[in-house]
């Protein structure tokens, strides 16, 4: 046990590996042992590296990433260096990736992410427990097996985004029920793709509870696009207490006084006539009216009512 065989699916273990550090080392011997002692044994064998966080990652971590099928990436709040090049690496040749974010202690640290170096090639699955982790760990290969490679690396946030735009620029339905079977096969772990279930959940018509929940509101007070998703609803549902929210948490670089005529005018458009002459008024209203989240302009629709009449 534990020797390759060329007729499995080759899957490198790739985690920061920081020394002294045990619930680290901890974590891949129970990866190790999910692998040797579960059906995964029968179909995938792992490449799990176990020099220490020092030694050169060219010479080592790089060529078990080279004869691997799958890189399996499990990280905290910032992905390190070494692992960096492994990912990097993965994605020059090509190979499948699963982002796992271990957002329990002892795992998450206090640098800023730079996760978005999967947007392009893999979604990123959050977990909240080793429990977790492990089934998660366990129904990704699993789920892999049962699906095409070429079909596994297709779907990504970034096809996601191209599927919505194109299906809501020409205001195709069909195109829009096929992003969402994309979105259904990836799952909503991933912030990004959650949100673009809400931009896709507003155009399909569904209903404000749908669209606007706790998920969205938390976000919105950290994220920018979430923050704009969410005005964009409380426009469309001309719904006062979620544009209370929404006003609450404007970013900087924004404008609340102007939002809340934009919303007025919503609701009651006899009130345009006091802003036809404001000339910086239209140009702020032009400017959101044209403000995309992933490559949508998701305030289009509702703001075009307005800006016509200048």
């Amino acid at each position: 046990m534990g020797q390759h065989t060329p007729q499995k699916i080759q899957v490198f273990l790739s985690t920061p590996m920081p020394k002294g550090n045990l619930d680290w080392h901890i974590l891949r011997q129970t990866i190790n042992f999910v692998f040797h002692y579960s059906e995964l044994k029968t179909i995938f064998d792992i490449v799990k590296i176990e020099e220490s966080g020092g030694s050169d990652p060219r010479s080592i971590y790089l060529k078990g990433v080279a004869r691997s099928d799958i890189v399996l990436a499990l990280f905290s709040k910032k992905i390190q260096g070494g692992q960096l090049e492994e990912i990097q690496e993965a994605k020059k040749s090509g190979k499948i990736i699963f982002g796992i974010y271990l957002n329990y202690d002892p795992f998450v640290d206090n640098q800023d992410d730079n996760h978005n170096v999967l947007y392009d090639v893999a979604t990123i699955n959050g977990v909240s427990s080793q429990y977790e982790l492990l089934e998660m760990v366990h129904s990704q290969l699993l789920g892999y097996i049962t699906r095409s490679i070429d079909d596994i690396k297709r779907i990504t946030p970034r096809l996601i985004e191209e599927k919505l735009a194109q299906a809501i620029e020409n205001d195709d339905d069909d195109l829009l029920d096929d992003t969402a079977g994309l979105i259904e096969r990836v799952g909503l772990n991933n912030d990004d793709v959650f949100l673009m279930t809400a931009i896709y959940s507003l155009y399909a018509g569904f209903k404000i509870e749908n669209v606007i929940d706790e998920r969205l509101e938390k976000l919105a007070a950290i994220n920018e696009n979430a923050w704009l998703i969410l005005l964009s609803a409380t426009f469309h549902y001309k719904d006062e207490e979620s544009f209370g929210r929404a006003i609450n948490l404007c970013p900087s670089g924004y404008e609340p006084s102007k939002i809340c005529i934009i919303f007025d005018i919503l609701n009651n458009p006899s009130k345009l006539p006091d802003v036809l002459d404001d000339k910086k008024f239209q140009d702020f209203l032009l400017s959101l009216e044209h403000t995309r989240v992933f490559s949508v302009d998701i305030f289009e629709n509702d703001l075009y009512e307005i800006s016509r009449e200048f």
